[in-house]
């Protein structure tokens, strides 16, 4: 069984919820010295909210190519039932484009009116309509299906509060940081977020 294959390709506008205002004056910090650094620490800590509530919480474009055995498991198109396919990430906002790998290679786009999207709460989900043939689609392709979507973002104050306790943390802390990853959200953060998680979900 191979995995679903999440990639993000974009984050629009770079607008993060927590300016580096606010973050300074949530480290009491006057000069302009770390600018970057603090910067930095902000979108390390807004991915590690991200992570783990599996929310969106800036404007992205993400692209995911689903398993064959997610497709013919899960949803049934071998058998004559629409393909769905749930997006992570919420809310979502758009469907950019679905395609499929056909036999001979080539990939093929749908058009708009094969699909759409029921943009629910928790999940999105893309249903392929009864009357669009994946016929063609190679079945021994990893991630013959792929849809790319766009996501909007969460504006609560718990999330902002959570973000800046994060980057609170790391400042103290100085620990090492490669950039776009962390290990482990602080339990304070955890417990604050608890009831935002989204669980069984990338």
């Amino acid at each position: 069984m191979y995995p679903d294959q999440y990639s993000f390709i974009s984050v629009d506008g770079e607008t993060e919820i927590v300016s580096l205002g606010e973050a300074k004056k949530q480290l009491r910090v006057t000069h302009g010295l770390a600018d970057d650094y603090i910067q930095s620490l902000i979108s390390v800590a807004r991915e590690a909210v991200e992570d783990f509530t599996k929310r969106s919480l800036v404007e992205k474009t993400i692209a995911v190519g689903f398993s064959h055995s997610r497709i013919s498991e899960s949803c049934g198109w071998i058998n004559g039932y629409p393909v769905f396919m749930q997006l992570a990430r919420p809310p979502i906002l758009t469907v950019d484009s679905v395609k499929y790998r056909s036999f001979d290679g080539t990939e093929v786009t749908l058009d708009s009116s094969a699909y759409f999207l029921d943009a629910m709460e928790l999940r999105g989900m893309v249903v392929i309509k009864k009357s669009t043939s994946l016929a063609l689609l190679d079945q021994n392709y990893p991630t013959p299906l792929k849809v790319q979507f766009k996501v909007g973002k969460e504006t609560s104050e718990l999330y902002k509060h959570a973000i800046k306790l994060i980057v609170s943390n790391l400042f103290e802390n100085r620990c090492p940081i490669v950039a776009g990853t962390m290990n482990e959200v602080p339990m304070s953060v955890r417990n604050l977020l608890a009831t935002k998680r989204i669980f069984n979900s990338l």
